[in-house]
Order: C-alpha cells, then structure tokens, then sequence
C-alpha cells in the first residue's frame, strides 16, 4: 500500500500574494504609527522580527534583555501555554526601532496605569488578559487602508514578509530559522515568496552578462 499513490486533484493550486514589498511594508509601518499609535510597538515587533502572534501577545517584560526576546510560550485557545508552537525556545534579536517602539508603550502603560501592568505582559488587552488575534483584525484593516495597500495584511503576512525579506538578502539559512523558530528547513522554504523585483535582480545577476 505505502506504492499505491493517491489520485491528484485536478483542481488549480493558485498560491495567493501573501508578502509585502520592502516599500509596502514601509508604509504600513507609517501609518500605523499615524493612525494607531497605541498599536504601533505591535505592529512593528511583528514586522521586524519574525515573531508569530501567539508568542508575541505571550511575551513578558522579563524575557526581554536589552535587544533581544527569549521566546519560550505562546498565546494558544484564549490561554498561555508553556512552550512554543513548534517546542524550541529561541532568543529573537530585537532592532533599536523595535526596542525603542516597546520601552515608549511600556511608559504609556504606567503613565495610563494599564489594567494588564499586573500582568507582566508586553502587549495585555485593554483588561489585562492575553490578545488574541481577533484583535488586530479591524486595526490590520485600518492601518493597510490608510496606507494604501490593497492585498490582505495580517501578522502571518507580516511574518511571511520578513521571512522573504531577510532570505533575499542573503541571510544565513540557520540564523533565520533561528530567528523565525522554524523546526524544519521546509517551513522556512514554505514562508519564502520570492519577489519579483529579487528574482529580476537575480536573473540579471547570473545571465545578463551572457546574453
């Protein structure tokens, strides 16, 4: 039985656009900061650092050394559970922007004297309890309307973005499954959606002097 194949489907496989251009992403984080400012140190934590949603809204003051994350929990059914999605722990490297965006909330939370203080939470709901990814749907629209981007954006597309962004730079393979927290190298071919402009830039890299 393990040679017996199954029938294919015959139905189109069509992957949709689930990345930001470096300039899309630019203006999202623009206008998040115009428009919501209260989220902004959420929207660009996500952006920057590859974190997933869950870990993000699991993330404590305490697990946040200078600029890195020790990512060790995550947000998962309404409740905190001890251990990630895929079962590492990881440090993720935090961007002076991304620092600074969290130590400007972490003052609004004292000064406003936020329910979720107690908590120990970075990013608590307005009473204190976890976030949930329902949370940034209606802000998500907002901010990618404002900005005049027209395709879809949520925390997985910002992941995907920078997962993309960072593989086309060149960066070490190990280093960023390290920094995305991916078990396996597939998952990290499987966030990777070339763009257009990166595979030009290839093509033109290897061939053009030939042709």
């Amino acid at each position: 039985t393990r040679r017996v194949q199954a029938p294919r489907s015959t139905k189109r496989r069509v992957r949709t656009r689930e990345t930001l251009t470096s300039e899309e992403l630019g203006k999202l984080i623009e206008a998040a900061k115009i428009h919501t400012p209260e989220r902004y140190a959420e929207f660009v934590t996500l952006a920057y650092t590859g974190m997933r949603s869950g870990e993000l809204w699991a993330l404590r003051f305490s697990d946040i050394d200078a600029n890195s994350a020790h990512i060790c929990r995550a947000v998962s059914a309404g409740g905190i559970t001890d251990t990630t999605k895929t079962g590492w722990e990881r440090h993720v490297y935090l961007p002076e922007l991304v620092v600074e965006a969290i130590a400007e909330h972490r003052k609004a939370m004292v000064r406003d004297q936020h329910r979720g203080l107690h908590s120990g939470l970075v990013f608590p709901s307005d009473v204190g309890t976890p976030r949930t990814s329902a949370s940034l749907t209606k802000v998500f629209k907002k901010v990618r309307e404002k900005a005049g981007i027209e395709q879809h954006v949520s925390p997985r597309v910002l992941r995907r973005t920078f997962n993309t962004l960072m593989a086309e730079a060149g960066v070490n393979e190990l280093v960023l499954r390290s920094q995305m927290g991916h078990s396996e190298q597939d998952m990290t071919l499987y966030y990777f959606e070339g763009h257009l402009e990166a595979k030009e830039a290839a093509w033109a890299d290897t061939f053009q002097a030939r042709v």
